[in-house]
């Protein structure tokens, strides 16, 4: 397990190429076992229309992925690229992902989501509760993290955005 934690904290971390080292290792130090606070009220979606209160149950490890709608909702979401990352991730059991949107359009969203048949399950964060509550990073890619059971951050980085 140590081996897979490794891997991932280095996909997560190599994601950042476009940021110096000194800008990495602030955010990192600033980030490292800093615990992730999440809202109460969060319900994940699969294509908003089946609500589920916490579809991962207690997983080890949990990657986390806040993006909001400023700019190009379609580019920041990378749907296809995030399902390709997921099965790479299904060799590597007790893995969740948390994926947060703060849409400013519910319904373009949606439609994202169908278009892409991606169809795990999502929180539609309407209040940006996550973001609220944890003050993430202004740029995308520092707002994907990759959690311990105690939501303790381990990594920081989109392996997404490389």
């Amino acid at each position: 397990m140590k081996f897979a934690i490794i891997l991932i904290t280095c996909i997560l971390l190599s994601s950042c190429t476009q940021f110096s080292k000194r800008e990495l290792i602030h955010l990192y130090n600033k980030w490292e076992g800093k615990k992730m606070i999440f809202p109460h009220d969060s319900y994940f979606t699969i294509y908003a229309k089946d609500t589920i209160k916490n579809p991962f149950g207690n997983s080890k490890y949990k990657i986390v992925s806040y993006i909001d709608s400023i700019g190009c909702l379609s580019c920041k979401l990378k749907l296809a690229e995030w399902k390709s990352f997921i099965e790479q991730l299904d060799s590597v059991n007790d893995v969740s992902i948390l994926m947060y949107f703060h849409p400013h359009n519910k319904r373009e969203v949606t439609y994202l989501l169908k278009k892409s048949h991606f169809n795990l399950p999502v929180c539609i964060d309407e209040k940006d509760s996550l973001n609220k509550l944890n003050k993430f990073p202004m740029f995308d890619e520092f707002r994907t993290f990759l959690l311990d059971k105690n939501n303790k951050i381990l990594a920081i980085g989109n392996p997404i955005h490389n």
